[in-house]
């Protein structure tokens, strides 16, 4: 079976969010292996998997709620481009060298509109958000879900973790990341993202512990563009039903 990985989309240019000039530098990716002493406190994040008859992929994901996982869309979709079969998919919670914290597959995917994350384009993106409803719940005694964050408190600093397809063992992290340009459904960060990276949450350090700033979504010139998970957009995706992601206040 051949084995196939989704890539990061690529845009080159997102209708003047990104403001990009004819001459700039491109950003160094410069993510790290989290150390393994750190692994316990981001069990929450985990890798997507897709195994499907013809292809596998490979996304990150985080839980939000007990049975709640935010990802890209782009992330749940198959060769074809259409979304694959829930059953397929698996979310691998804390997933390190063969072993995870919690394993389970989903159930339904839950999209605000049928084209989310479809095409590298600038619409298209900025709906690049999904949450995939897990078939059984993951104890919160096991692993507790990322609150999101409040949108309107901006970071001066963002960090990346999220696993990617050349080190798909070890999660990844990356510090440090500023905002480039923002909109009201992406902001570009300074950083940059490799294949594998869709999907991983864009993290602010607050009092209270780590909250998701941001969904990975695509690479540009500039750094990533991330999508922003307001609360009102994730309600019309359907997280209003059954069981609540955590919302910062």
């Amino acid at each position: 079976m051949t084995r196939k990985f989704r890539p990061v989309h690529t845009l080159i240019h997102a209708a003047g969010l990104c403001n990009i000039a004819l001459a700039f530098t491109l950003p160094t990716l410069a993510q790290q292996m989290l150390p393994a002493a750190d692994q316990s406190a981001f069990n929450a994040i985990g890798r997507v998997n897709i195994a499907g008859y013809k292809s596998r992929s490979m996304c990150t994901g985080t839980l939000i709620a007990s049975d709640r996982v935010i990802t890209a869309a782009h992330c749940l979709r198959g060769p074809g481009g259409n979304f694959a079969d829930p059953g397929e998919i698996h979310f691998l919670a804390g997933y390190r060298q063969g072993h995870m914290a919690a394993h389970s597959t989903g159930a339904r995917i839950l999209v605000a509109c049928e084209n989310a994350g479809r095409n590298a384009n600038l619409t298209s993106i900025q709906d690049d958000l999904a949450i995939l409803e897990l078939a059984a719940p993951i104890s919160a005694n096991l692993i507790k879900p990322l609150q999101l964050e409040d949108q309107s408190s901006p970071a001066d600093t963002y960090q990346i973790i999220a696993y990617r397809h050349d080190r798909p063992h070890i999660i990844s992290e990356q510090t440090g990341c500023t905002k480039i340009a923002r909109n009201d459904f992406l902001l570009q960060l300074s950083c940059a993202v490799a294949p594998g990276n869709s999907g991983g949450p864009v993290l602010v350090q607050r009092s209270d512990g780590w909250r998701i700033a941001a969904i990975v979504s695509a690479s540009s010139p500039r750094g990533a563009l991330v999508v922003l998970p307001q609360t009102k957009r994730l309600h019309a995706i359907g997280t209003a039903e059954g069981d609540q992601p955590q919302q910062s206040d």
